[in-house]
């Protein structure tokens, strides 16, 4: 049904480097006046048909804004299935030996903490720099805390202004480390549609009755995200590489209905997570060599990119108001923010290999 095989290590950053691509374009497009149409942590039905109209006819910029506005942020779910992938593989190397689950934990929230307070100091630099003022040291303090023990992720009116708005993804990380033993061993226990259907009447019944009607959060935790992780664990155990041509269609059935029909909307994040692996792993095969390596190096710093282009986005350079200008500012905006990634990538592992 699935094409079968593992992922290396070139393949996984030849995702993520897609991945953190799309997400850079989604947080930078989609603060344009009108375009932030998204059904990501909420849904509106009139959404999907405000970007279908911004679709035909082909006019630049409501055409490549739209896309990247209403389907970049998919890239999330990308990294969030092979954030699974991989810690799922290092289990399966080590499945006959005791897991010392502090130890791991410990080992997996120092990496994240490191870059966290790697990305503090960008934003802080990229603050001054842009604005002339150091932002406040107190307020700092309390996101850093609210980050780190993923309570922000739980509360609507903080979760997407931690410092920067992609700095949520940190705190569902954590939630990811303190549970994914526990859920590696379920899926390992029961079958992969079982725990789908009963993690779909969690989401779903929490969505309606927490996450629509109080300032609760459900889609940006880890619950919302359950689906992605088990199809994580799932690929990992099972060796496979691409969804049927059948599995892709279906998702993209249900994804399409998803953005129409509001009950189906928690179905939407695996749905398309299918869709881009599908795409993706085809493109692969028929993309030059060169795209490629393009692809890879970029996934290589994907993580300094996430937390360098929140603060990068709001710079007086790029911050405009004006539509034209703003999306065709995009093509400079990236061409400064890669190789001032890859020059803190450089700093970043100097730093990170002193610390360990």
């Amino acid at each position: 049904m699935q094409s079968r095989g593992s992922f290396t290590l070139d393949d996984t950053n030849y995702f993520k480097g897609i991945a953190i691509l799309l997400i850079v374009l989604h947080n930078y497009l989609h603060w344009q006046v009108g375009f932030s149409i998204e059904n990501e942590s909420d849904f509106t039905a009139n959404n999907a048909q405000i970007f279908l109209e911004n679709l035909y006819p082909v006019q630049w910029p409501n055409f490549f804004v739209s896309i990247f506005s209403f389907l970049g942020h998919y890239g999330v779910q990308l990294f969030v299935f092979f954030s699974a992938y991989g810690l799922s593989i290092q289990f399966i190397k080590n499945e006959n030996s005791r897991l010392n689950y502090f130890k791991y934990l410990k080992t997996r929230l120092k990496k994240l903490y490191v870059l966290l307070i790697f990305g503090f100091i960008v934003y802080h630099i990229f603050f001054y720099i842009g604005f002339g003022e150091v932002y406040s040291l107190k307020k700092t303090a309390v996101k850093s805390i609210l980050l780190s023990s993923s309570i922000s992720n739980f509360y609507k009116p903080w979760t997407y202004n931690m410092l920067s708005g992609p700095f949520w993804f940190f705190g569902l990380m954590v939630q990811l480390y303190v549970a994914f033993p526990f859920l590696f061993k379920i899926l390992k226990k029961y079958k992969l549609a079982l725990i789908l259907a009963t993690t779909y009447v969690l989401i779903t019944v929490l969505y309606y009755t927490v996450d629509k009607q109080t300032n609760f959060n459900i889609l940006p935790s880890l619950i919302g995200h359950l689906p992605e992780v088990f199809l994580g664990i799932y690929f990992a155990q099972n060796k496979l590489k691409k969804p049927s041509a059948i599995v892709f269609i279906s998702s993209l059935v249900v994804f399409s209905l998803s953005q129409v029909y509001e009950f189906l909307f928690p179905f939407s994040f695996l749905a398309f997570t299918l869709v881009l692996l599908y795409i993706f792993e085809n493109l692969y095969i028929v993309l030059g060599s060169s795209w490629k390596k393009i692809f890879v190096s970029i996934g290589k710093i994907s993580m300094i990119i996430f937390v360098t282009n929140g603060i990068f986005r709001i710079l007086p350079l790029f911050d405009i108001e004006n539509m034209d200008i703003r999306a065709e500012r995009i093509f400079l905006y990236l061409i400064l923010l890669l190789p001032t990634c890859y020059l803190l990538y450089f700093i970043y592992n100097k730093i990170f290999e002193k610390i360990k």
